[in-house]
Protein backbone atom coordinates (compact mmCIF):
# COMPACT_ATOMS: atom_id res chain seq x y z
CA UNK A 1 0.00 0.00 0.00
CA UNK A 2 0.98 3.36 -1.11
CA UNK A 3 1.02 6.77 1.04
CA UNK A 4 0.54 9.81 -0.60
CA UNK A 5 0.69 13.22 0.89
CA UNK A 6 -1.83 16.10 -0.55
CA UNK A 7 -2.35 19.13 -0.09
CA UNK A 8 -5.10 19.84 2.05
CA UNK A 9 -5.96 22.71 -0.34
CA UNK A 10 -6.26 21.24 -3.41
CA UNK A 11 -8.49 18.44 -1.54
CA UNK A 12 -10.88 21.55 -0.44
CA UNK A 13 -10.62 23.17 -4.15
CA UNK A 14 -11.76 19.49 -5.50
CA UNK A 15 -14.59 19.07 -2.89
CA UNK A 16 -15.42 22.47 -3.52
CA UNK A 17 -15.68 21.99 -7.02
CA UNK A 18 -17.42 18.41 -6.59
CA UNK A 19 -20.14 20.51 -4.66
CA UNK A 20 -21.05 22.19 -7.24
CA UNK A 21 -21.80 19.26 -9.78
CA UNK A 22 -25.54 17.88 -9.70
CA UNK A 23 -27.93 15.89 -10.64
CA UNK A 24 -29.04 17.18 -13.75
CA UNK A 25 -24.92 18.02 -15.31
CA UNK A 26 -22.11 15.76 -14.41
CA UNK A 27 -23.27 13.22 -11.49
CA UNK A 28 -25.89 12.31 -13.98
CA UNK A 29 -23.66 10.22 -16.07
CA UNK A 30 -22.03 7.72 -13.62
CA UNK A 31 -24.10 4.75 -12.46
CA UNK A 32 -24.42 4.12 -8.75
CA UNK A 33 -21.07 2.12 -8.67
CA UNK A 34 -19.08 4.61 -10.23
CA UNK A 35 -20.86 7.34 -7.60
CA UNK A 36 -19.83 4.56 -4.55
CA UNK A 37 -16.42 4.75 -5.89
CA UNK A 38 -15.84 8.40 -6.06
CA UNK A 39 -17.49 8.82 -2.91
CA UNK A 40 -15.66 6.89 -1.44
CA UNK A 41 -12.16 8.99 -2.40
CA UNK A 42 -13.47 11.84 -0.86
CA UNK A 43 -14.82 9.89 2.13
CA UNK A 44 -10.96 8.95 2.36
CA UNK A 45 -9.97 12.61 2.14
CA UNK A 46 -12.48 13.11 5.27
CA UNK A 47 -14.74 15.11 3.09
CA UNK A 48 -17.64 13.22 4.04
CA UNK A 49 -19.80 16.31 3.04
CA UNK A 50 -18.86 15.91 -0.43
CA UNK A 51 -19.20 11.59 -0.43
CA UNK A 52 -22.72 12.24 0.75
CA UNK A 53 -23.22 14.67 -2.13
CA UNK A 54 -21.57 12.52 -4.78
CA UNK A 55 -24.15 9.59 -3.66
CA UNK A 56 -27.50 11.74 -3.35
CA UNK A 57 -26.88 13.27 -6.98
CA UNK A 58 -25.79 10.30 -8.58
CA UNK A 59 -29.10 8.69 -7.04
CA UNK A 60 -31.26 11.61 -7.83
CA UNK A 61 -30.11 11.59 -11.34
CA UNK A 62 -31.49 7.71 -11.72
CA UNK A 63 -34.85 7.63 -13.57
CA UNK A 64 -37.68 6.79 -11.15
CA UNK A 65 -38.10 3.51 -12.87
CA UNK A 66 -34.59 2.51 -12.46
CA UNK A 67 -33.74 3.85 -8.96
CA UNK A 68 -31.85 1.61 -6.73
CA UNK A 69 -34.09 1.35 -3.13
CA UNK A 70 -30.41 0.62 -1.30
CA UNK A 71 -31.23 2.02 2.68
CA UNK A 72 -29.15 5.15 2.36
CA UNK A 73 -31.74 6.73 -0.07
CA UNK A 74 -34.69 7.76 2.41
CA UNK A 75 -36.15 6.27 5.61
CA UNK A 76 -38.79 4.33 4.26
CA UNK A 77 -36.79 1.88 1.99
CA UNK A 78 -38.18 2.92 -1.22
CA UNK A 79 -36.70 3.94 -4.31
CA UNK A 80 -38.90 6.95 -4.04
CA UNK A 81 -38.03 10.47 -2.75
CA UNK A 82 -39.77 11.51 0.61
CA UNK A 83 -42.19 13.62 -1.44
CA UNK A 84 -43.23 11.47 -3.80
CA UNK A 85 -43.32 8.47 -0.86
CA UNK A 86 -45.74 11.05 0.75
CA UNK A 87 -47.83 11.63 -2.09
CA UNK A 88 -47.91 8.06 -3.49
CA UNK A 89 -48.79 6.95 0.24
CA UNK A 90 -52.52 5.46 -0.20
CA UNK A 91 -51.71 3.59 -3.35
CA UNK A 92 -48.17 2.18 -1.73
CA UNK A 93 -50.37 0.40 0.59
CA UNK A 94 -51.07 -1.70 -1.39
CA UNK A 95 -47.85 -1.78 -3.69
CA UNK A 96 -44.99 -0.92 -1.54
CA UNK A 97 -43.24 -4.25 -2.18
CA UNK A 98 -43.15 -3.28 -6.04
CA UNK A 99 -41.71 0.44 -5.15
CA UNK A 100 -38.82 -1.28 -3.06
CA UNK A 101 -37.28 -4.40 -4.76
CA UNK A 102 -38.41 -3.84 -8.75
CA UNK A 103 -35.74 -2.09 -10.38
CA UNK A 104 -32.97 -1.97 -13.08
CA UNK A 105 -29.94 -0.01 -12.20
CA UNK A 106 -28.12 2.32 -14.40
CA UNK A 107 -26.00 1.10 -16.88
CA UNK A 108 -22.38 2.12 -17.25
CA UNK A 109 -21.81 5.31 -19.35
CA UNK A 110 -20.01 2.92 -21.95
CA UNK A 111 -23.05 0.62 -22.24
CA UNK A 112 -25.54 3.51 -22.94
CA UNK A 113 -27.21 2.69 -26.27
CA UNK A 114 -26.19 5.94 -28.27
CA UNK A 115 -22.56 5.67 -27.08
CA UNK A 116 -21.80 2.28 -28.43
CA UNK A 117 -23.41 4.04 -31.48
CA UNK A 118 -21.01 6.56 -31.43
CA UNK A 119 -18.31 3.96 -30.98
CA UNK A 120 -19.70 1.94 -34.03
CA UNK A 121 -19.49 4.82 -36.00
CA UNK A 122 -15.80 5.96 -35.14
CA UNK A 123 -15.02 2.35 -35.74
CA UNK A 124 -16.09 2.44 -39.28
CA UNK A 125 -14.22 5.39 -40.23
CA UNK A 126 -10.99 4.26 -39.00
Amino acid sequence: MNTYTVDPDVIAAAAEMVGHWNAEEVLKTLNMSEGFTLAALFDELHEHDTAAHIIREVWDAEDDGCRDPLPWANGHGSRLTADEYLRRAEDLIHNEGAERFEFAPRLRFEDEPDVIALYAQADSTD
